[in-house]
């Protein structure tokens, strides 16, 4: 509570501070290009580990982030606009990288990174909309929420597929789901939030952060 009341007032050397705090916290939430830990420790991790990983643990970096620039900095204008040109590369870089992996786990990993860009957006839109912040807030909580339920769910998706055929290349596991309705289902319904299709709990959160 005291660092909100002496950090604003420290001249030019608060920026040093907050940045140092968002590289530790970025680091946590997959920020570019701090990023690199992300798609190695998926592969690696068993599925309800990765799960967690990417559904809670990732969030606390971004936690972190709002309070460094949210309450601490009290919305800096400078960190608010870094956090959305790192929000718009974060969403690019993941993906980007994304479309190239033949690693189920390492794609959902990019994509967890691409995800955590709308939520530096959101937490940048934070800052710059001073008194119309509450659309860029609800969206931000909103979309920590939806991310955890629709990721989770893809990743204990794979971790059934893993569990029988213990592959992760698409190219071997191709066909896995014929005759498999449910893990279809689920699958699928997991896809269309994630990519933000209309009538799922992605496409909502998303769009309150582009409004």
């Amino acid at each position: 509570a005291q660092l909100t009341n002496i950090l604003p007032n420290l001249g030019n050397i608060k920026y040093v501070i907050s940045f140092l705090f968002l590289i530790g916290f970025g680091v946590k939430a997959g920020m570019v290009p701090l990023h690199i830990w992300l798609p190695k420790a998926h592969p690696a991790a068993p599925t309800p580990a990765s799960a967690i990983l990417s559904g809670i643990l990732v969030k606390t970096g971004i936690f972190g982030i709002i309070i460094t620039v949210v309450f601490m900095m009290n919305g800096d204008f400078y960190l608010s606009l870094f956090l959305i040109i790192i929000g718009f590369l974060n969403m690019f870089t993941g993906g980007f990288l994304a479309i190239f992996q033949n690693n189920i786990k390492k794609n959902l990993a990019y994509s967890s990174m691409s995800q955590m860009g709308y939520l530096l957006l959101g937490i940048g839109c934070i800052g710059l909309l001073r008194d119309h912040q509450a659309i860029a807030v609800y969206g931000t909580l909103f979309h920590i929420f939806n991310h955890a339920i629709f990721k989770v769910m893809l990743f204990m998706g794979i971790g059934i597929i893993y569990m029988v055929t213990h592959k992760l290349d698409i190219n071997d596991i191709q066909g896995f789901g014929r005759f498999k309705p449910v893990l279809k289902l689920t699958f699928f319904i997991g896809f269309c939030a994630i990519i933000g299709l209309p009538g799922f709990n992605g496409f909502a959160s998303k769009t309150m952060i582009h409004h």
